[in-house]
């Protein structure tokens, strides 16, 4: 084994170690995950070491693969603010609703249910007209800032622990999430630790390899809640989550993944699975965040159901990993690679 190899084996299996740890805790119900997580994020020296070994990692051994996942995004970003793609959907949401607007008009004009829905179908129709010349991107868990040079954008990275002086620190889960009445030149009064952000304030969020971080679907849930009280109206959530497997390895998860989130109020504009990355963008629907706590188990990740203290290669038939591959499997055969998964009109 080579001195690269080895050291990029060293650095990946500490960042596993970090992980792996997290979920044990979380497993053995000893204590709550709340408890679990200030912890954590008390524990500088782990935190330090855990940011300089993923901007290793990333800079220094995943060249190709980093340049891929920020490449993808830039073009992805780009179609849609910059090549029709926002002005598209916008125009298909309006038919849509001023078709839903002529059915409300049609309840008698005494229903409480014609009022709202006409009311909340005006509301929704005047404030989506305005295409931002420099969307805001918030990069969440950014480590070292890697869309930095996306210039088209306004970038703030944010991080746990950050690894360079240009990201911000901030607990995004504890994150406090305030309403404002005007506009805030937003960029020009951030500091480090970042406690509070107003909503409705960002055009896209980015979570790249993020949530799987968390040991607990309920965390990776509340970061999609708070991801949709920052976005604007017709802002984009970007999720990439890894998976060197072929297409149906993850695809029962990524499904549900789409369910819980666009329950929130988001609508899936787009997906792809690429070599070592799913890429999921959500698109902002509605104004109200939709919460309903029992769709936080649809945030699972394959690592929920290993036993931490048998490691990660399980197997045996009594194995809930084998289980679920199964039935993922099964599931894939009902749909076909490439495919949108969204219901057009």
């Amino acid at each position: 084994m080579s001195e690269d190899t080895e050291e990029k084996k060293k650095l990946a299996d500490f960042v596993k170690s970090v992980h792996r740890d997290l979920r044990k805790k979380f497993k053995s119900g000893e204590k709550s995950i709340g408890s679990i997580w200030e912890e954590h994020c008390q524990n500088t020296e782990i935190l330090q070491d855990y940011a300089a070994a993923m901007q290793k990692l990333a800079t220094e051994y995943w060249g190709p693969q980093q340049l891929e996942r920020i490449q993808w995004c830039r073009k992805t970003l780009l179609e849609y603010f910059k090549s029709g793609g926002m002005k598209k959907c916008i125009e298909k949401d309006s038919k849509r609703l001023q078709r839903e607007k002529k059915e409300a008009e049609c309840i008698p004009d005494n229903s409480d249910e014609s009022s709202v829905s006409c009311k909340r179908i005006n509301k929704y129709l005047e404030i989506r007209n305005h295409i931002p010349e420099r969307p805001r991107v918030l990069d969440v868990g950014s480590c070292y800032n890697p869309f930095k040079d996306l210039q088209e954008f306004e970038v703030i990275g944010i991080d746990l622990h950050p690894a360079t002086e240009d990201v911000y620190q901030c607990d995004f889960l504890n994150l406090e999430i305030y309403n404002v009445e005007e506009p805030v030149k937003l960029f020009h009064t951030l500091s480090s630790p970042i406690s509070r952000l107003p909503s409705c304030v960002f055009n896209v969020i980015i979570f790249c390899l993020l949530l799987e971080y968390f040991p607990s679907s309920q965390q990776r849930w509340k970061c999609c809640v708070q991801a949709h009280k920052l976005l604007a109206p017709d802002g984009l959530l970007v999720i990439i989550s890894p998976d060197s497997h072929k297409q149906h390895r993850n695809s029962s998860m990524i499904r549900s993944w789409i369910t819980a989130i666009t329950s929130l109020g988001f609508s899936k504009w787009k997906y792809e699975k690429l070599e070592h990355i799913h890429c999921i963008v959500f698109r902002k629907m509605e104004d109200e965040c939709c919460v309903t706590d029992d769709m936080a188990e649809l945030m699972y990740i394959h690592q929920d159901a290993l036993k931490e203290d048998l490691g990660d290669d399980n197997t045996g038939h009594n194995n809930p990993v084998v289980e679920r591959d199964n039935e993922e499997i099964r599931q894939a055969m009902l749909e076909l690679p490439g495919l949108p998964l969204d219901f057009e009109d």
